[in-house]
């Protein structure tokens, strides 16, 4: 929805429009755990019930990412992660489009809000007012680049590779194919990377491709590795039916 309603913002002419992107303000809270399930008790919430929160919140660990990689896990003492009711003005966005100048300087004047530049991200995939170019793909291939020289340095298996092409790097472009029809020069530089990936262990590596990528998309009954092509799914998308 959120693609349809941007769709024509740059254009010149048309009905006024005016967008907002709304970031709203997140707060970390320091509150004792037993606290929590005191108080949970003292409102006769069941035993069952506040075993369940107290599992949730006292079993979390966290993970520092250092350099693009996840660097060990530590447990959480206490504390509790909750959204403040009120937007963060600097970090939200407005987007005019065929607006009366006298409409935008009464906007600022209210808001203070800066305005926004399409594309921006929403949702991991591009907010865009025209049609897809490769530019706006940059990163979805920036994606699945990261993952695959993360995964580099694991010393995997073929077999492995496999399942993580499969279930990972086939499920990112498969998402972006759910919101787009992507170009096919898009689909084949994906699909290079991919292969390098899955005979070399490396997509910066050129060459040693054993078997075309149609046949390794085919079933496994049929001879290839299962690995469902992104690019069927635009040519034959998956409708609900009634029943």
């Amino acid at each position: 929805m959120a693609q349809e309603l941007f769709r024509g913002y740059g254009r010149a002419t048309g009905i006024p429009k005016c967008s907002i992107k709304i970031d709203l303000r997140k707060a970390f809270d320091s509150i004792d755990w037993s606290f929590i399930m005191a108080v949970l008790a003292k409102y006769n919430f069941p035993i069952n019930f506040i075993s369940w929160i107290e599992a949730c919140i006292t079993t979390t660990f966290y993970s520092v990412k250092i350099n693009g990689a996840l660097s060990g896990f530590f447990k959480g003492a206490k504390g509790l992660r909750q959204v403040v009711l009120a937007p963060n003005a600097h970090k939200s966005s407005v987007f005019f489009s065929n607006c009366k100048e006298d409409v935008v300087c009464w906007f600022d004047d209210a808001f203070r809000i800066p305005h926004g530049c399409l594309p921006i991200s929403f949702l991991g995939v591009p907010l865009i007012s025209s049609k897809l170019c490769i530019d706006d793909c940059l990163p979805l291939i920036d994606k699945l680049t990261t993952r695959m020289n993360l995964w580099t340095t694991l010393f995997l298996s073929l077999a492995g590779r496999v399942q993580l092409i499969r279930a990972v790097l086939c499920s990112i472009e498969a998402y972006w194919t759910n919101h787009f029809i992507l170009l096919r020069a898009v689909h084949k530089h994906m699909q290079q990377l991919m292969t390098r990936f899955l005979w070399k262990g490396d997509p910066s590596k050129v060459g040693g491709a054993k078997v075309c990528w149609s046949d390794i998309c085919l079933p496994k009954d049929e001879g290839g590795l299962g690995i469902r092509n992104p690019e069927e799914l635009e040519l034959f998308p998956i409708t609900p039916t009634l029943v």
